[in-house]
């Protein structure tokens, strides 16, 4: 059973799907590609890109290997500059 997800633990689950997206973009890498690198299923790292599974410690330093970064680029918080008028 999962357990129930605070507004911080829920934001950074975002974030880190969100990078992972991002990233795997910018690369051009399909998910499939990410999958096939990291050595992990293609349903399994859509999934935790949509946020539909919380990736293990074990499976984002997979990720992040396979991305070139670090696990901890994965899950950073973007701290967007409030805009300025």
């Amino acid at each position: 059973m999962r357990a129930p997800l605070t507004a911080r633990s829920a934001y950074v689950t975002y974030t880190s799907n969100m990078q992972l997206k991002r990233l795997r973009e910018k690369q051009g890498l399909s998910v499939r590609a990410l999958a096939s690198k990291a050595s992990m299923s293609y349903t399994y790292v859509s999934n935790v890109e949509n946020g539909k599974v919380d990736p293990s410690l074990s499976a984002l330093k997979r990720l992040a290997k396979a991305l070139g970064v670090t696990a901890s680029q994965l899950i950073r918080e973007d701290r967007a500059k409030p805009n300025r008028r």
